[in-house]
């Protein structure tokens, strides 16, 4: 996936053909029952905007300055799984004191000893308490918030997660 991600990302295509080459070539070479999701943005500094794609991945979560969430959706089904899926780009455009949090599903199918996942309501809930922080400091709340969720045990799965947090913009 990451060898033909980064040759199509040589040829200066827009997200949303790169993911479509993406997606026939896997589905051309991989093996049976095998896929991958994905999520690629490229953020403008000069004109604020996020443009991205959403290929069956976890919906990134942007937190508005104001407190309104918003869920990055737009894209397509995830990849290597059906030749003819297309796929499209949304955009956001961003300003002082937006939150973008980018993450695996471990982060939300994280399950504590009595079996409940944490889910993405909770993380829904949650992230507008701790966005006044650095990016940093958010990744670290939301680790710290996932151990505390998980007891004593280790995740099942890995937990990978991106913030992004828009300062200095008027």
């Amino acid at each position: 996936f990451r060898a033909t991600l980064l040759s199509e990302i040589r040829n200066n295509y827009a997200i949303s053909t790169i993911l479509t080459k993406v997606n026939r070539i896997l589905c051309k070479t991989r093996a049976q029952n095998r896929f991958v999701t994905a999520f690629y943005g490229v953020f403008d500094e000069q004109r604020r905007t996020f443009t991205y794609c959403n290929a069956g991945h976890n919906s990134p979560l942007l937190l508005r300055k104001e407190g309104r969430l918003e869920e990055l959706e737009t894209g397509g089904t995830l990849l290597g799984a059906f030749p003819e899926s297309r796929y499209e780009e949304g955009h956001a455009q961003l300003a002082s004191g937006d939150c973008l949090l980018l993450y695996t599903d471990g982060l939300t199918e994280a399950a504590g000893l009595d079996g409940q996942e944490l889910g993405r309501e909770k993380l829904r809930q949650h992230l507008p308490k701790i966005a006044g922080g650095s990016a940093s400091e958010i990744v670290q709340e939301l680790i710290t918030w996932a151990s505390l969720h998980l007891g004593a045990g280790p995740p099942a799965d890995d937990i990978s997660m991106i913030v992004m947090k828009i300062i200095n913009m008027p």
